[in-house]
């Protein structure tokens, strides 16, 4: 499989307006409900990272905060999410490069190169 390499800032970017507006509309939501901005999942010495990706809601005892998951899609009477401009991409890192399997990088990023020339 040929990988190639994602330009990190330009990664950098497209996260953090993502980020922005997945906290905006966490803003609209009911209380106690939120979109996760970022869920981390470390299995078999892998570390995964969702973002933006499953619904929660949290209770507070005052000491702890608690996160119940109500799923992928919103729950009843919560607007859709904002779309994900990454939703299905996948990542390697290595040897500190950000590197993306070519099908996925010409999908996400060739057009993202073109609008920027």
């Amino acid at each position: 499989m040929q990988y190639v390499e994602v330009d990190q800032r330009r990664l950098k970017e497209l996260l953090e307006n993502y980020l922005k507006e997945v906290y905006e509309y966490n803003e609209k939501l009911p209380k106690g409900i939120r979109l996760k901005v970022i869920h981390y999942v470390k299995s078999r010495g892998k570390t995964y990272l969702y973002i933006g990706k499953y619904f929660y809601k949290y209770e507070s005892d005052g000491r702890k905060v608690r996160w119940k998951y109500l799923g992928r899609e919103p729950p009843e009477g919560v607007p859709p999410p904002p779309p994900n401009p990454l939703e299905g991409m996948s990542f390697l890192i290595k040897d500190g490069k950000v590197l993306v399997r070519k099908d996925l990088y010409d999908r996400y990023f060739k057009s993202l190169r073109a609008e920027r020339a």
